[in-house]
């Protein structure tokens, strides 16, 4: 059983290293959210990696594989045509995810 004051400072740790890994450009997102964020399923996504027309995954694990979320947004704006007054904004100004 871990105590809580180690509980504590692993929860700081990984709040930290999110927060660095938003800042440095490079947040990483599973799966689920980014089908979520692109309004698609996983298994969706799975077919489009297989055709080629979806961003590269990134392995974190052995068995856990996540999403740049910039490689997402850059592939958002770039497939889906936006209203002519929206054009040039990114994909959270449009509403694509929250």
């Amino acid at each position: 059983m871990t105590a809580p004051n180690d509980e504590a400072r692993r929860a700081r740790e990984a709040e930290h290293k999110k927060e660095a890994r938003a800042l440095s450009g490079h947040a990483l997102i599973t799966g689920p959210e980014a089908a979520a964020m692109c309004g698609i399923t996983t298994k969706h996504i799975r077919t489009l990696e297989a055709q080629g027309d979806f961003p590269a995954r990134v392995r974190i694990g052995p068995n856990r594989v996540a999403w740049r979320l910039r490689d997402l947004e850059e592939w958002i704006d770039a497939s889906s045509p936006a209203p002519p007054h929206l054009r040039g904004q990114p994909a959270r100004a449009l509403g694509c995810w929250q």
